[in-house]
Order: C-alpha cells, then sequence, then structure tokens
C-alpha cells in the first residue's frame, strides 16, 4: 500500500467522525492531508490586491463591536505584522505581557523551543494590538468563576452554551475561509498560513531594498535553522537574491569546480570514502582524493573541488565565517577575503539553481 492510499484511509475515516459529529476535527488537519497528497507544501504569500480586500472586509466586521470580529481583527494584524504562528498568537496568556529592563517582552512558547517560553520583543504597535485584546475581553475574565484558568488567557469570546472559551485555530481558521469564499480573489485557496508566508515575503523583499544581510533576516523570521529561510523564502532571481543579502557582486566570478546533486555523480575513484575526500569545512569534496594544488590554493578554486546540495549549510556558515574575518581584517586581506567571499556565494548560486530544477523535474 502506498502513501496515498495511506493518506485517502486517514481522511476517510475523519470525514467519517466529522460527520456523525463523534469527535470534533480540526478543519486544518485535512488542509495538512492535502499538502502530503501534492508534495512538500510550498509558500504562498497573498497578493497584494487580494491582501486588501481580506484586510478591508475584516475591517468592515471588526467596526460592527461585536468582539469576536475584534478579536479577529486583533488576530490578523498580529499574524501580517510578526512571525508569531497562529498558536502562538492564541496560547498568550495574561501573565506572558511583561515589561524587562524598560522593554516590552512577550513569554511565548515558540514551536521549535519545546515547551520552554522564549522571550518576544513586540514593537509598539503589536503591543497595542495585545493590550487591546486584554482590555476588551477583560469583562469576560472578571465575569467568569467557574474555570480560573481560561481566565489566564488573552484571546477569549463567548461559547454559545453560554459560558467562555479561549478561541482555537480551528475558529479562526474557519472564519477566515468563511470570509475570503465570498471575496472576489485571483486564488481561492488561500488558508491562515499563508498569513505567515505574506509576512515572509515582506520581510525578505523590504530586506533586499535595504540590502540587510541574510543571517539579520533569519533572527526575524523565526526559523530554527538557516536552511528553512533561504529554502522557503528566496526570489525566483538567485543571482539578485543573494547580491542583496551578502553585499557583493558576483560579475565574473568564475567557478572551476563542480556542482552535482549526490558526489558520486562525479567522484568516479570508488576506492575513496565519501569522508576521506571531504575538504574544506565540509564544503565539498576532493575528486582527486590526494590534493594537487598549491598550498595557498582554497580548495573552492581548485578543477577538483566537488559540492552537492547537502554542503548548503556548510557553505552559508563558512560565508558566516568569512564575513566575521573581514571585519577584523587589515586592507590587504580584506580584498583577498572579499574574494574568496564572492567565490563562496557563486557556489552557494550554482547549487540553489541545480535545486530549484531538481524540484521543477520532481
Amino acid at each position: 500500500m502506498n502513501k496515498f492510499a495511506h493518506i485517502y484511509i486517514v481522511k476517510d475515516f475523519l470525514k467519517h467522525i466529522s460527520k456523525y459529529e463523534l469527535e470534533n476535527v480540526e478543519t486544518h488537519c485535512f488542509e495538512l492531508l492535502n499538502q502530503i497528497e501534492k508534495g512538500e507544501a510550498k509558500p504562498n504569500p497573498i497578493l497584494k490586491e487580494d491582501l486588501d480586500k481580506i484586510i478591508f472586509e475584516y475591517k468592515e466586521k471588526e467596526k460592527k463591536g461585536e468582539l469576536k470580529y475584534r478579536l479577529y481583527w486583533i488576530i490578523l494584524s498580529l499574524k501580517l505584522t510578526t512571525n508569531l504562528r497562529i498558536n502562538e498568537i492564541l496560547s498568550i496568556k495574561v501573565k506572558d505581557i511583561k515589561r524587562i529592563n524598560d522593554k516590552n517582552v512577550l513569554m511565548v512558547l515558540r514551536k521549535s523551543k519545546g515547551r520552554e517560553k522564549k522571550k518576544y520583543y513586540p514593537n509598539q504597535y503589536v503591543m497595542k494590538l495585545i493590550n487591546l485584546a486584554v482590555e476588551i475581553t477583560e469583562f469576560l475574565r472578571n465575569g467568569n468563576k467557574n474555570d480560573k484558568k481560561i481566565n489566564e488567557y488573552v484571546f477569549l469570546n463567548t461559547s454559545i452554551k453560554g459560558g467562555i472559551r479561549v478561541i482555537s485555530r480551528d475558529v479562526f481558521y474557519r472564519d477566515f475561509r468563511r470570509t475570503i469564499k465570498n471575496l472576489d480573489l485571483s486564488q481561492s485557496n488561500y488558508t491562515v498560513y499563508n498569513l505567515r508566508d505574506t509576512f515572509m515575503n515582506n520581510i525578505f523583499e523590504e530586506g533586499k531594498k535595504q540590502g540587510v544581510n541574510i543571517f539579520d533576516i533569519h533572527k526575524v523570521t523565526g526559523h530554527a535553522h538557516m536552511e528553512t529561510t533561504i529554502k522557503h523564502y528566496r526570489k525566483s532571481n538567485i543571482q539578485n537574491y543573494l547580491e542583496a543579502m551578502f553585499y557583493i557582486k558576483l560579475d565574473n566570478v568564475i567557478v572551476n569546480g563542480t556542482v552535482v546533486e549526490n558526489p558520486r555523480e562525479s567522484i568516479s575513484n570508488e576506492i575513496h570514502s565519501l569522508k576521506s575526500v571531504t575538504v574544506r569545512n565540509e564544503n565539498g569534496y576532493c575528486e582527486s582524493g590526494t590534493c594537487i594544488a598549491e598550498k595557498d590554493l582554497d580548495c573552492l578554486m581548485c578543477p577538483n573541488f566537488i559540492t552537492t546540495l547537502d554542503r548548503i549549510p556548510y557553505i552559508i556558515k563558512s560565508i558566516k565565517q568569512i564575513e566575521k574575518d573581514i571585519k577584523q581584517s587589515v586592507y590587504d586581506e580584506k580584498d583577498e577575503l572579499i574574494h574568496i567571499k564572492k567565490l563562496y556565494v557563486a557556489y552557494l548560486k550554482k547549487l540553489y539553481e541545480l535545486k530549484e530544477e531538481r524540484s521543477k523535474n520532481a
């Protein structure tokens, strides 16, 4: 039985228990299964003209004054202005809002950090939204004597049965889908997850305009790994993107080595283990097995140098180290290091081009 048959069985089972209300099935479960069926989920930033319509619709609902729509507007705004995931926003508690060393701090349960809450430093606009959410839900906390634990949360709303509840991801998801269903959008399949894609895309666009280093952008995204940042949110014009992120121009940079998907595509001598021919801080491999280059020649300048897709994180790490060395070097050394940095970025460009080509052909 292949994976698609397994997915079909799971979806059929979930539909059954949802139809007969045997258990509450969150809508995003079906969304995730659909993504698995289609392969790796790719970022889908909401187009500006579509986003303007969505924002306008949420703002119109917010003006009605109903509590849930005021809160949905706040949640939407937080999704578009922070790197916080929907669960991270909805799990914020009143006690998580702090003031440390004259700075506003939110203690947030980040996805990549296990069960330990981490400090998140919101800007004034974000802090204003959080405080507003606390203010407009305060009457629910004051009137709730039955469940003190619910009172701890910021995003509360009345329930159908007359009590209060924490707004769940599924509740917001369903409202988002209902809201966009009747709008004239260029795409009808936007989801809550695309709000995060939109935030990330805006970060990269602004970073590119201002020439912000990719390592600083990585910090803003909240990704646990640099590879995730580049893999999911780079622009299709790879050279322009890398030039903007690393403050260099790649004109006239010659790459003598080979870029392949798998090292065995180019290492013909089977007597060498891959580990034994790994060179230059694990940035690649040497085809010859024995160094034939001059001592002062960087391995990446040698025609026997081979690098592969799995070496991308190592090359990024090396570029980061070279940038540190440049800051600490004198003029003559700095010029040489800049040339070496360009070479590393040129290899990175070829690797991403190969990766993009492979994904198109997959």
